[in-house]
């Protein structure tokens, strides 16, 4: 395995700014099922290897009359919240919606009330599900715990080695070079292959360090602008940033005591914005501590007081800075894309599941189906 990062993970990465310590990738963990399978297809217990906590609630919606909706993995339960949250109209429309398995842009056909259509209707923030958990020690614990079973089933890992190029013979891969100037043979190729003719919207990330903790906050809160369909609009039409952030924020150490200095607390903010193809957004430096001085702006609004001034570590993640990492249009939410070669097979994405499933999948094709 190649990894051009000094530690595994790609973009399931971490940092660590004194004591504190951030997921750089993504913040959410659906349902495991994927995971658990691929440390079983080596004869191993996942439990044995990411200690995992069920969310209760998976997330907090909070709509910007002030009203709130913990979303619960139970269709039953969640009906009964809903129904004490806007009536039964909306909670038998639920449990249609969810029997069904609807697609999330069909939502306005089961709910009437304008919260209950923004929260189960199309979003703007990936990996959000009804069933989310957290890893002890965060997200990165997870490819830590993959690349150390690798490694004690036999995988070569190369950290610090960026792949430059790929050399080809017809509609085969032959060879992998490297900015060290080696050619890495091999008889199959996974390739992180991402290609996006229509880019998904980016974000801008603030990884946050403080000394406050907020009470009303769950793990995962979704905050909802009073605009939020006119979000979609200037994000993905017009290309412009939120007039009325929408926001997710979450807070690791309302759950995990390991990622933060005793009696401090972690949060990671995370705003739609556009990507750099639909948006002519320069994003400087100072452009992006700009648009986090009004993100924290948004936060204090929504009930997170006195956060500034408790702040002890900031750090922001921008559009330029995901393409840097080359990611097309400074979006991180690129999935694979075909590789265009017979021996060679795309894997990765943004969501824990997405990077699992899809190498699954590229496991299979080069086994021969034999997984």
């Amino acid at each position: 395995m190649i990894e051009r990062a000094a530690v595994p993970g790609g973009r399931a990465g971490h940092i660590e700014l004194d004591g504190y310590r951030f997921d750089t990738g993504p913040s959410t963990l659906g349902d495991p099922e994927a995971l658990t399978a691929a440390f079983t297809a080596v004869g191993e217990e996942m439990s044995n290897w990411v200690d995992l906590v069920k969310l209760t609630p998976a997330y907090r919606a909070h709509f910007a009359d002030g009203s709130t909706l913990d979303v619960d993995e139970d269709p039953d339960r969640m009906a009964a919240a809903i129904r004490e949250f806007c009536g039964t109209r909306d909670a038998d429309g639920y449990l249609r919606f969810t029997a069904a398995g609807s697609p999330a842009d069909r939502a306005n056909q089961f709910f009437a009330d304008r919260r209950t259509r923004r929260l189960f209707g199309r979003s703007l923030f990936a990996g959000l599900a009804p069933s989310l958990y957290h890893p002890r020690g965060g997200l990165y614990a997870v490819p830590g715990a993959m690349a150390d079973v690798a490694a004690k089933h036999g995988v070569t890992m190369r950290y610090d080695t960026t792949v430059t190029g790929v050399e080809s013979r017809g509609d085969r891969v032959t060879a992998v070079l490297t900015a060290d100037g080696e050619r890495l043979a091999a008889d199959a190729f996974v390739l992180p292959v991402r290609e996006a003719p229509q880019p998904p919207p980016s974000c801008v990330v603030m990884h946050l360090g403080a000394r406050a903790r907020f009470t009303h906050a769950a793990h995962h809160s979704v905050y909802f602008g009073h605009a939020w369909e006119r979000s979609f609009t200037e994000i993905v039409d017009r290309g412009e940033l939120m007039t009325d952030p929408s926001l997710l924020v979450t807070n690791p150490t309302s759950t995990d005591n390991t990622v933060a200095p005793p009696g401090r607390d972690t949060y990671y903010v995370l705003a739609p914005v556009p990507n750099l193809k639909t948006a002519p957004v320069n994003w400087t430096t100072a452009m992006g501590r700009r648009y986090a001085g009004e993100l924290m702006a948004a936060l204090e609004a929504r009930g997170y007081l006195d956060l500034g001034i408790n702040l002890e570590v900031s750090h922001v993640v921008t559009p330029a800075d995901w393409n840097r990492d080359g990611l097309p249009a400074g979006s991180p939410f690129c999935g694979p894309a075909p590789t265009g070669h017979a021996n060679a097979y795309a894997a990765g994405g943004w969501t824990v599941r997405a990077a699992v499933v899809s190498g699954h999948t590229a496991a299979r094709s080069v086994l021969g189906g034999h997984l």
